[in-house]
């Protein structure tokens, strides 16, 4: 099944390039139309978290799933899922979610299986040393069912048998 939709996040920040956006717009893109439709969807940008480095994935219920994302500085990370309901138009932040959750990060891929999401990758910072920035290749899945997330292959050294990526972000 196809999905109905796409959205695309667009910050439009003010004439001093003050890190708070003014207003937080996606464009509905019908597959079959040539029509872009242009909506706001939240009254204030806290609802939809960081505004740099997020992800997000469109998925088969009606929802908008976005994680992680940073600053504009690169230095507040966020590791929180929140989830977009295109049928109410209302953001849910605060998800009780259960699992091996991935650490907090920016720049990475996400991607839709089922009713899983997969990250893979992005940008944080390095476990047990704070002040120094890495990449990552590990790849976690979230159910979105369940609300529960699982560590599928962590950062480990790949082998001839099983090659793994190099880390990456922003990719």
């Amino acid at each position: 099944k196809m999905a109905s939709a796409t959205f695309y996040f667009e910050e439009i920040l003010d004439n001093d390039g003050q890190e708070e956006p003014l207003l937080t717009e996606t464009v509905d893109e019908k597959p079959n139309c040539i029509e872009w439709i242009a909506k706001q969807l939240a009254t204030s940008n806290d609802d939809a978290g960081p505004g740099f480095g997020q992800c997000s994935v469109d998925s088969m219920d009606d929802k908008l799933y976005v994680f992680g994302g940073c600053d504009r500085n690169g230095t507040k990370m966020s590791d929180a899922i929140r989830c977009y309901n295109t049928v109410t138009s209302s953001w849910t932040n605060d998800m009780p979610v259960s699992g091996i959750a991935p650490s907090p990060r920016f720049g990475h891929s996400s991607v839709t299986y089922g009713n899983n999401i997969i990250i893979f990758g992005g940008q944080g910072l390095q476990p047990g040393d704070e002040n120094n920035p890495c990449c990552f290749n590990d790849i976690f899945s979230f159910d979105t069912t369940k609300i529960e997330w699982t560590l599928v292959s962590d950062s480990a050294e790949d082998t001839d048998r099983n090659p793994k990526p190099c880390p990456r972000h922003s990719h």
